[in-house]
């Protein structure tokens, strides 16, 4: 189909795009008042897409924005799949093989379906609900302890689970066989229902408009969007930008990291390439990423940088590349590598060398706009926890807890990063509220609670995080699996704020109080805590045992010797830092009656800075208003505090950033704020700041060297 955007009227291209954001955002509707699973229905992890006869992206609406890719991936393999076969108009398929058709991992079932106006298929309608199991050696779908994909579920390709209209019982009766709970055959219907309320309002609006005049504006939209992104695009210098991240894997008692590398290239052509190829090889299970989550993964990066007031479509791909990497990595795993959790272990982390090389390139841009657009990140994706026993009622039961729905956010170019805000690429979650997560499963919360001194210290703070501490409960015998990520390397801040805290799972054994005794606090359980493993499928827990979980916080933006002191003392106030944090790391200085010493604090101020400059006098800051330093000048690239010339690179003018290095758990833990130890590689923070002001301008989490 043609596209041009020179002739057409622009209400109706707007009429056209709304038109589709309405049906996707009913089918959603459809979905959140069918399903009966709380990872639909509150965690809201489900997606709802139009798609053009080719497969390219015509309306999304979904709150985990990963399935931006595994949406494109997937309906290519339904086309690849049916190839010649007729197709009925009546057709509904199903699929969820991570290497065939990309989708995140296999608890994420898509159920599509064509669309046809008058005897021509005019698109495509997908659906994808985070089912509550899958089958495999551990409840939900999560297998942290496979070996291979074989012990992760059942795996299906693109078939039929609607066959001109009649539904195939032989499909459903297969699923219903190999999952644990028969609420995955409801979510499937689910689905289905979305796709008839989505292909009849389709038809609707291709009937008002006439076929070929909405296939037009159709392409006119797209076309649109990918000018619009490609002006955005050319106010960032062309170049090649490059980060690392890693993958946590500790499975079967070792400890491993693997290397994610990231490459951006910015072209003369105004195109973003992400590659990922020099990425470490595939582990054995679980954490290796499919190719729909690592295309996923870098597209909430792109539109969260430049396209944050615009839907989507397919004009995005016409400026945005991704390359996975070379086959057998973890970026791009061959069979019979496990996925299960791969979106949030190398998805994640791909997420994140998307942005840290992304924000490089940005913050080279002269245009203000784009400059503004920079911004911390949220904690790492954290694996669900699992706790199963026998009801005392005989039934078998399952928690599939949504805690990680509280994740710290990352602060902004504009302000702090929201606590408990959630998942960086899950845009509109929520974690279940206590009396329903205890009613629907075999636990007992004795508290949720803000972690003080999580988010990582900042101009603009990272948002803190959730503590939480439950039990099971009216159970015969119960048992845990884990399956998080974020133990070791924290996510790191941006233009010179701190990493947040990270994630860790314990077990407090017998320290459940005797019935009718009070249930205990914070603080108040004195039982040595046993560590459970980040990648643990069966840990034994006795009917008295507290589980105790910390999520992983927002990491911050800004030196936080910029943070105005009026802020800090409303964190003081709201209990959100503590008065040694606030002094150590904002160099808070008090009186002698408590109060916030303001003339002391910038002269304590001034000493941290001179401190980075082994002592030299910094420059004065006339205006301390936080902001990123690194500015363009006239056309050169200057401290945007004391007006300094900076070299950030292989230019040779302007003065070389101060750098100095820290071992990471040390640097953290001296604050307050929550990290892990590992017990092999050790990582380090390497601060660089600015040689007349002494102000942070970045943070880089690096592996010691």
């Amino acid at each position: 189909m043609a596209a041009t955007a020179t002739a057409h009227d622009p209400i109706t291209a707007e009429v056209v795009n709304m038109a589709m954001q309405a049906i996707v955002l009913e089918m959603g509707v459809t979905i959140e008042r069918t399903s009966g699973q709380p990872a639909a229905t509150d965690a809201k992890d489900y997606s709802c897409v139009l798609c053009k006869d080719d497969g390219g992206s015509i309306a999304y609406y979904g709150n985990n924005l990963q399935h931006l890719g595994d949406s494109l991936t997937g309906t290519e393999s339904v086309i690849a799949t049916c190839g010649d076969e007729s197709i009925d108009p009546d057709d509904v398929f199903i699929y969820n093989d991570p290497f065939m058709t990309g989708s995140l991992h296999q608890c994420d079932i898509a159920v599509q379906a064509p669309v046809f106006h008058q005897g021509e298929l005019v698109a495509w309608i997908f659906t994808n609900i985070h089912h509550a199991d899958i089958g495999g050696m551990t409840p939900s779908g999560f297998c942290p302890e496979s070996r291979d994909v074989y012990g992760e579920g059942l795996r299906m390709p693109p078939i039929k689970v609607v066959d001109a209209g009649v539904v195939n019982e032989s499909v459903m009766a297969l699923i219903e066989m190999n999952v644990r709970t028969p609420i995955v055959l409801g979510d499937i219907r689910s689905q289905i229902a979305a796709i008839n309320v989505g292909r009849a309002r389709l038809l609707e609006v291709i009937e008002e408009h006439g076929a070929e005049e909405w296939k037009r504006y159709i392409a006119v939209n797209e076309e649109l969007l990918a000018r619009l992104l490609g002006e955005r695009i050319a106010a960032i210098p062309p170049g090649r930008y490059h980060s690392r991240d890693w993958v946590e894997y500790d499975a079967f008692g070792g400890e491993t990291y693997v290397p994610i590398e990231c490459s951006l290239e910015v072209t003369e052509d105004a195109r973003l390439v992400f590659d990922y190829s020099g990425s470490g090889v595939q582990v054995p299970g679980y954490s290796n990423g499919s190719r729909g989550a690592v295309l996923g993964s870098v597209m909430p990066v792109v539109l969260a940088a430049l396209l944050p007031d615009h839907d989507v479509n397919a004009g995005v791909y016409d400026r945005v590349e991704v390359e996975v990497g070379e086959p057998g990595t973890v970026t791009n795993p061959t069979p019979p590598a496990g996925v299960s959790g791969g979106h949030m272990d190398t998805g994640a982390r791909a997420f994140r060398a998307a942005h840290a090389a992304l924000m490089q390139a940005t913050a080279s841009s002269e245009d203000e706009w784009i400059r503004r657009r920079s911004y911390a990140l949220g904690g790492v994706s954290v694996g669900v926890p699992v706790v199963s026993g026998r009801r005392l009622s005989g039934d078998w039961g399952y928690a599939f807890v949504l805690d990680q729905q509280s994740l710290g956010h990352g602060g902004l170019a504009t302000g702090d990063g929201v606590a408990f805000g959630g998942i960086d690429y899950s845009i509109a979650g929520r974690q279940p509220d206590v009396e329903t997560a205890e009613g629907a499963a075999p636990i007992l919360y004795l508290w949720r609670r803000e972690m003080p001194d999580s988010g990582g210290p900042g101009a603009h703070r990272g948002g803190n995080s959730l503590e939480t501490a439950l039990a099971p409960w009216k159970v015969d015998r119960a048992e845990l699996a884990v399956s998080s990520a974020g133990g070791v390397v924290p996510t790191p801040g941006a233009r010179g704020g701190y990493p947040g805290g990270t994630t860790w799972v314990e077990v407090l054994r017998d320290a459940l109080p005797e019935p009718g005794d009070p249930l205990p606090g914070p603080g108040s359980l004195r039982t040595a805590p046993v560590p459970v493993a980040a990648k643990c499928a069966s840990f034994e827990l006795g009917l008295r045992d507290v589980i105790r979980q910390v999520l992983t916080a927002g990491s911050g933006w800004g030196d936080p010797l910029l943070r105005p002191v009026e802020a800090l003392a409303r964190d003081l106030a709201s209990g959100s830092i503590s008065a040694a944090a606030a002094a150590d790391v904002y160099g808070l200085v008090f009186d002698p009656d408590g109060g916030i010493d303001a003339a002391a604090t910038a002269s304590r101020r001034r000493e941290l800075r001179s401190a980075r400059l082994s002592g030299a006098e910094p420059n004065e800051i006339e205006d301390p208003t936080p902001r990123a330093a690194p500015a363009y000048r006239d056309g050169a690239l200057a401290c945007d505090l004391c007006g300094v010339t900076l070299s950030l690179g292989d230019d040779d003018a302007g003065g070389e950033l101060v750098v100095d290095r820290h071992r990471l758990d040390e640097r953290l833990s001296r604050w307050g704020v929550p990290v892990q130890t590992p017990r092999s590689t050790s990582f380090e923070l390497v601060e660089s700041c600015c040689p007349g002001c002494g102000t942070l301008v970045s943070i880089e989490v690096a592996q010691a060297r």
